[in-house]
């Protein structure tokens, strides 16, 4: 049976000279904000207090410069294939930037024409990407102000863009991308995965 939060009123009198101990410390584990969501929580305040200098698309670009060892101006020509579980779902020859940038929804590219393999259950079962619910829904905060979680990725891709080249830690940035970019072949729940595996690395990253 689990323990029971609970006190005397001996138990509850502050001593002379003795600090309380945290209530995190007497509350069980159970019933704590979990890391993962404290990061997230933090990364909403991160987007409002100090948002990325750059546009998402020029973000992006940075990134995928950096990732395949081309210029940001050659970034948005960059295609690959993208491997699936099913080899007759793979998607060949499909671009980077127009994927990830469609996918989120942004302004200026949630109409564009990106077509692809149609693989059925998934987000591009039309044959073609499309923006996803889970980057372009909001979380609201205090004062009515909405922050997309577009938003959040953005922020995060732009902490590892920031990083010196020669940084260990900005190789975490070829994976993410890589992540990214394959969910927008998949579904929704792929990139609630694979938005938290970015989480791990970027508290990873930040620890060290």
């Amino acid at each position: 049976m689990g323990g029971t939060l609970g006190c005397s009123k001996q138990a509850a009198q502050s001593s002379p000279g003795k600090s309380q101990p945290d209530l995190e410390s007497l509350l069980p584990i159970g019933v704590l904000e979990s890391r993962y969501q404290q990061r997230v929580t933090q990364l909403v305040r991160d987007c409002i207090a100090t948002p990325p200098p750059d546009s998402l698309e020029a973000t992006v670009r940075g990134c995928i410069a950096f990732c395949y060892s081309v210029t940001p101006e050659w970034a948005p020509h960059v295609r690959v294939t993208v491997f699936a579980d099913n080899a007759s779902e793979h998607q060949t020859n499909v671009p980077v930037f127009e994927s990830l940038l469609c996918n989120w929804g942004e302004a200026g590219f949630a109409d564009a024409e990106v077509r692809c393999k149609a693989v059925r259950g998934t987000d591009v079962s039309a044959g073609r990407v499309r923006p996803s619910s889970f980057w372009t829904r909001s979380i609201s905060v205090r004062g009515g102000q909405k922050v997309p979680f577009r938003s959040l990725g953005h922020w995060l891709l732009n902490w590892f863009l920031m990083l010196d080249d020669s940084e260990p830690r900005k190789q975490l940035l070829v994976n993410i991308l890589l992540q990214l970019h394959e969910a927008c072949y998949n579904c929704v729940g792929r990139h609630k995965e694979v938005f938290e595996y970015c989480i791990y690395d970027l508290m990873e990253a930040e620890a060290l």
